[in-house]
């Protein structure tokens, strides 16, 4: 069991607005066959889709979207993070990939600890997370923040080499403006490995708790 934290509910599947250019970009560019090219529009597989967001970041029209995220695009995710860092004793955010722990996060038993220091919040996909949302946290004074993407090899989408790039690139930042980089990490957790995350956490929370609150 996650003690001590929340979890939220992951989102859906992508749609296509009527303003279209139809270049078929995102039909090539599903790496799970979810869109197609019928009776002159593009239609999306609702079984085949994974909501991984790459043919909305594929897009050169933005007519992509997936517009019922369930609180997992960059503003929802920032709301929910800055309402838990008002609170009294948070300390760090935790962000989780959908595919890989939400299943499990799900079937799991979780209940609130009285001293809450960390919320999990859960994402589409590690690619998906934006450097300006990882930035956006620490300016609202989390103490750390911790990214959980897949293995490598086990992203269908290739998304877990995009949350690296992410990270290393805002490490590199942080260590500019004199904050130190190691309050910004990512782990790779195998579907399902809870002890795992969970131990992961408790060693990231470790961490945050010697380096002390952000000045």
């Amino acid at each position: 069991m996650f003690a001590g934290t929340e979890f939220e509910m992951p989102g859906t599947t992508s749609t296509t607005d009527p303003g279209c250019a139809l270049c078929l970009s995102c039909v090539r560019g599903c790496p799970h066959e979810a869109r197609s090219f019928k009776n002159s529009k593009i239609i999306t597989d609702i079984v085949k889709c994974q909501s991984c967001g790459i043919c909305v970041e594929i897009c050169p029209n933005n007519s992509v979207q997936i517009a019922m995220g369930y609180g997992t695009n960059r503003e929802d995710l920032n709301n929910k993070a800055s309402e838990f860092l008002k609170k009294e004793n948070s300390k760090a955010i935790i962000l989780g990939c959908n595919w890989s722990y939400y299943p499990d996060l799900q079937s799991s038993s979780i209940q609130g600890a009285e001293d809450l220091e960390y919320k999990i919040l859960i994402n589409m996909c590690g690619g998906r997370i934006e450097r300006q949302l990882l930035l956006e946290l620490f300016l609202e004074k989390a103490w750390g923040v911790l990214v959980a993407c897949c293995p490598d090899g086990e992203c269908e989408h290739g998304g877990n080499l995009k949350a690296k790039l992410h990270v290393k690139a805002l490490q590199s930042l942080l260590k500019d403006i004199e904050v130190d980089p190691e309050r910004l990490q990512i782990v790779q957790i195998a579907h399902g490995d809870k002890p795992r995350f969970q131990t992961e956490i408790n060693n990231f929370m470790e961490k945050i708790n010697k380096l002390g609150p952000l000045k």
